[in-house]
Parts: structure tokens; C-alpha cells; sequence
């Protein structure tokens, strides 16, 4: 993790605390990972915080989890939001 992305997972955890499930960095992108009931108060946050200022969204994925045949263990559908932001 470089020193943006550290930055910016530190931000994020200070932001959103424990409505976070998991943070995670992979080749220059960060991943959060929320449940669905704490989407709606988090995107307005991510969007509103002086600091992340993520205001476009790039691409939405829908995910269906039955393609895993027994080795998936969450819920069937998810979501990925691609958000940008030109702070980050």
C-alpha cells in the first residue's frame, strides 16, 4: 500500500468507522466493503467529507452469487459501486 493509499484507507476508517465490513488494497485501488442497510448514510459521506469528495460513479456491477455452486457462504446478490474522486 502506498502513501495515498494508506492515507486514504486511513480517512475512510476514520469516516466510517464501524459501519465498514472489510478495507482491503489491491494494484492501486482500495476496496470497501459495507452491508446494503448502510449504503444510503455512507455514500453521503464519501460523497460529503472534505477529504474523499468521491463524486462520480464510474460503473455499477451486480453480482450473483449462485455461480459459486456451495462454496459461497454471504448472500446471492451484491453490488460493486466504482466511485471517483479527484482528491483520491
Amino acid at each position: 500500500m502506498d502513501n495515498n493509499e494508506h492515507s486514504l484507507a486511513t480517512t475512510l476508517k476514520s469516516t466510517l468507522g464501524n459501519r465498514m465490513l472489510a478495507l482491503e488494497s489491491n494494484q492501486s485501488e482500495v476496496m470497501l466493503s459495507l452491508g446494503s442497510w448502510e449504503w444510503p448514510e455512507a455514500a453521503c459521506m464519501l460523497r460529503d467529507h472534505p477529504a474523499l469528495s468521491f463524486t462520480q460513479c464510474i460503473n455499477i456491477c451486480g453480482h450473483d452469487a449462485s455461480v459459486h455452486k456451495g462454496d459461497w457462504c454471504g448472500r446471492r446478490f451484491s453490488a460493486t459501486y466504482y466511485l471517483r474522486s479527484e482528491l483520491c
